[in-house]
């Protein structure tokens, strides 16, 4: 072998060593790569059911609001035919005709109010029905 050979065989040699030092850090990476890849594939899975549990909290605390709401509504209710009937004994205990006019009137306004008060329940029933059938 000559000198020309010889530096020749030593280049070959060299670019050989350099393209597996380049080959094993490319493995490395790609090792590295697949670890992160697995990592992120976790984080997905744990947002995942982190949003599944999230939503099925909301449809039970939904659930629990429109409850309230007809609870509510439903006491409400109780209180105006409580107060119905109060003002039904007050009226049959005044037997003066001016006071009797101005509690009929007095009557006619609860009457009013509470028609009001039932078309509102009634919406807010179905309000709370279509809540309800909301996923």
């Amino acid at each position: 072998m000559n000198s020309a050979e010889d530096k020749t065989y030593e280049n070959e040699t060299k670019g050989s060593s350099d393209l597996e030092f380049i080959i094993d850090n490319q493995k490395k990476e790609i090792v590295q790569l697949k670890k992160e890849k697995d990592i992120l594939n976790e984080e997905v899975q744990a947002t995942n059911i982190i949003e599944l549990n999230h939503k099925e909290l909301n449809g039970k605390l939904r659930k629990e609001i429109n409850e309230l709401k007809l609870a509510n509504i439903q006491a409400i209710e109780n209180v105006k035919k409580e107060a119905d009937k109060l003002m039904v004994n007050h009226i049959c205990k005044h037997q003066n005709a001016k006071e009797l006019v101005l509690l009929d009137k007095e009557l006619k306004e609860v009457k009013e109010d509470n028609k009001k008060l039932a078309k509102q329940i009634e919406d807010l029933k179905k309000e709370s029905k279509d809540m309800l059938l909301y996923p």
